[in-house]
């Protein structure tokens, strides 16, 4: 396990890393490049992953609460059993993403692509949704 926290990967190229059980909190990955990466099981609460490709990443079970992700692309990402509340994902890419599971409390999804996205079993509660394009999407939600 791998700690990263308050690390600058600003622009980064990482694409195809292997860095799971990591954390990352606090970590900057502004614009930064992690598509086709594995990062399942990781900790990334309180990041910054504006306008960040992460593309087919993998993120199984890993925590993004309060994380920043707007304009991110997550292009067919893998985010199932993830935690995301209180991330925000404004104008961001999720097209074909997986967020089967997931936990998305209070988040916020504003102007965010949503095609073809799965939410089998997702935490919407409290999820702020404005001006997405859910066309497509695979929307079996849980409203506990």
């Amino acid at each position: 396990m791998s700690k990263f926290n308050n690390a600058n990967f600003d622009h980064a190229s990482l694409n195809e890393v292997n860095v799971k059980r990591s954390t990352f909190q606090k970590a900057i990955f502004t614009e930064a490049n992690l598509s086709q990466s594995n990062i399942r099981l990781s900790n990334l609460s309180d990041t910054n992953m504006q306008d960040a490709k992460l593309n087919d990443t993998d993120f199984l079970g890993s925590a993004f609460i309060l994380a920043n992700m707007s304009r991110a692309n997550l292009t067919k990402a893998k985010m199932f059993f993830v935690n995301m509340t209180g991330a925000t994902l404004n104008n961001a890419n999720l097209y074909q993403a997986d967020l089967n599971n997931t936990t998305l409390k209070k988040a916020s999804l504003k102007e965010t692509i949503l095609i073809e996205a799965k939410f089998n079993n997702a935490d919407l509660v409290g999820t702020a949704l404005e001006k997405e394009n859910l066309s497509e999407a695979i929307p079996r939600v849980s409203h506990q």
